[in-house]
């Protein structure tokens, strides 16, 4: 897979599932993404968005609400 001109992020997958949003614009909220091809997204912990591979996320990293600080 090539990203084209007009993609800022593509992982390789059709539709919102794995990071980046169905037009190639951009990640999905609660997600990161790298610019390579194909765009590597990883779940942002502690933004508040139970995302990805994420079972719990109170907004905190530090374990003290009741997530882990891992968000699992």
């Amino acid at each position: 897979m090539i990203m084209k001109t007009f993609e800022s992020c593509d992982d390789g997958v059709l539709g919102d599932l794995k990071g980046c949003n169905t037009n190639c614009s951009g990640s999905l909220p609660g997600f990161i993404c790298d610019n390579s091809t194909p765009s590597k997204c990883k779940s942002i912990c502690g933004d508040n968005l139970v995302v990805g591979d994420e079972v719990c996320d109170d907004g905190e990293t530090d374990g003290t609400k009741g997530c882990y600080s891992d968000c699992s």
